[in-house]
């Protein structure tokens, strides 16, 4: 079983972390005009992010103003709940971290511990049709019995799933999730769930909602179905039921456009392409083969991947990868936007690698190449090409730099790769077409 964690509104519970005065009360983190995130006041007043400062103050002369140009804040704070969630909450469980306020956790660990010692104790307290025997212990039920996660007794074990369940429908006590093993650990990866936002919330001041299912796109669907604060478990079965009244492009990371139309249903695709069909079309949208395998299994709810704990040391390298459907990007106009995307998406991630940013927004690790990949749309480049050069002075600028100078460095980036961008044969800057760009940092090499 997996968790989804999502912090909520994390910039404004970090600015309410540390000016208290700010909570339960409408207020905008701002980058220049730009409104960042909005507070759930905020929200309920009206205001969305992406709009502009000014007109909000138009409308709300005095609503509290918070600058959030600088991420170090939020970058630090991120770092230190994800720590403090593996480290002492479920030591030992793998837990992916997703930007700066999304996390995974594998519990699969200690829900099959938990559910031995369950089917060996608790189960003996349930009667025949549900009803809970007298010998229940008027202290609770002990769960967590692994080495990942230490016992504590939970003491609404007996009665119900402690949140929401999908569908709504479906009941949430007990002894409707006793009739298969499935739905024992569906119940019990709840319960560890509701331990987990509750020793966040403790320990760290953040509230947090969380969707649990049995695979990583699906626990992520699920976290969004009650924020705030919300905990969410999929029903094992309801999966398929639930995946076809949602849009194709409500899927995580599904980037494949299908007919033109966003509002298209995952029911509908169905319907619509069979799997020949939709291999074709995301070949031609540029996907590879393994990337088009992928998307299909997606449509049906099944998503293999795994949960990657952070490794230990630096990392290799650190890379963005995108690609274009055929002659979408036809000159170096095109290559030069493409990349600056892809340059902004790779600063994220720089920024949020632990293993290469400390919490002081100092290098602790620094690459010493930069290289850019390429596929072309052209017959005598059929195959990846790759160039490299040195990382430029002005990259180690990025950690202590605004959004605006960031956009600069972007741009000066950009303008190295495009300096050693290598023409296909008999192609020109004004005639030039790619399927595919990746930007890479390696090399690299410590400060100290």
């Amino acid at each position: 079983m997996i968790l989804s964690l999502d912090f909520d509104a994390f910039y404004c519970a970090v600015e309410e972390h540390f000016d208290p005065s700010l909570a339960g009360t409408p207020f905008i983190v701002y980058q220049k005009n730009i409104i960042a995130t909005v507070s759930y006041p905020a929200r309920a007043l009206g205001l969305k992010k992406l709009g502009y400062v000014s007109e909000a103050l138009k409308q709300f002369p005095d609503i509290r103003l918070v600058n959030g140009e600088s991420l170090a804040k939020y970058r630090r704070e991120g770092r230190r709940v994800y720590n403090y969630v593996v480290n002492n909450v479920v030591n030992g469980c793998p837990v992916e971290r997703l930007g700066l306020e999304e996390l995974w956790i594998d519990i699969s660990g200690p829900v099959e511990a938990t559910l031995k010692e369950v089917k060996n104790g608790v189960l003996t307290i349930l009667g025949p049709n549900g009803q809970i025997n007298d010998e229940c212990p008027d202290d609770g039920v002990p769960v967590y019995s692994s080495e990942q996660l230490e016992p504590f007794l939970c003491h609404n074990f007996l009665f119900s799933i402690p949140g929401h369940v999908y569908p709504q429908d479906h009941s949430k006590d007990l002894p409707d999730f006793t009739n298969s093993d499935q739905m024992l650990r569906a119940y019990i990866a709840s319960h560890i769930a509701e331990y987990v936002v509750d020793r966040i919330k403790l320990e760290c001041g953040y509230t947090v909602s969380v969707g649990i299912a049995t695979n990583k796109t699906l626990s992520k669907m699920a976290c969004k179905l009650n924020k705030p604060a919300g905990l969410t478990l999929m029903v094992p079965g309801y999966e398929q039921h639930f995946l076809d009244s949602v849009p194709v492009r409500s899927i995580p990371y599904f980037k494949l456009s299908l007919n033109g139309d966003r509002g298209l249903t995952v029911k509908q695709a169905k319907q619509m392409f069979s799997k020949e069909q939709f291999m074709k079309t995301a070949e031609e949208s540029g996907k590879g083969q393994e990337a088009r395998e992928r998307l299909w299994d997606l449509l049906h709810g099944i998503d293999s991947s795994a949960v990657s704990a952070a490794g230990q040391g630096p990392p290799k390298q650190l890379s963005i990868e995108d690609t274009y459907p055929k002659d979408s990007i036809k000159n170096i106009t095109g290559i030069s936007k493409a990349l600056k995307a892809i340059v902004l998406s790779l600063f994220e991630k720089i920024l949020d690698e632990h293993a290469v940013i400390d919490d002081n927004c100092h290098w602790i690790v620094k690459p010493t190449i930069l290289r850019l990949s390429m596929r072309y749309s052209n017959e005598f480049y059929p195959s990846r090409t790759s160039v490299s050069t040195k990382v430029p002075f002005y990259l180690f600028e990025l950690p202590t730099t605004s959004e605006e100078k960031k956009q600069y460095l972007a741009d000066r980036i950009v303008d190295q790769l495009l300096k050693i961008f290598k023409y296909p044969r008999n192609g020109s800057s004004n005639s030039v077409t790619v399927r595919m760009l990746n930007v890479a940092l390696t090399g690299f090499r410590s400060c100290q």
